[in-house]
């Protein structure tokens, strides 16, 4: 999965390709400036995450 991070100092941002087992969301550090980078949430908006890896089932 892709994970978009940006740096609260610079601004600098980057996609992080990793799997879902795994992702870590600290200790991304920015190659500009050196500070750790955080998550991008506006990219989490309306998205749900399926940690067990089998698809979503909907019963009526």
């Amino acid at each position: 999965m892709n994970y978009p991070f940006y740096c609260p100092k610079c601004g600098y941002k980057e996609i992080i390709t990793m799997s879902m087992k795994e992702y870590v969301g600290e200790g991304h550090m920015c190659p500009e400036c050196g500070e750790e980078m955080k998550r991008e949430i506006e990219s989490m908006v309306c998205r749900s995450i399926d940690k067990t890896g089998d698809f979503y089932r909907s019963f009526n």
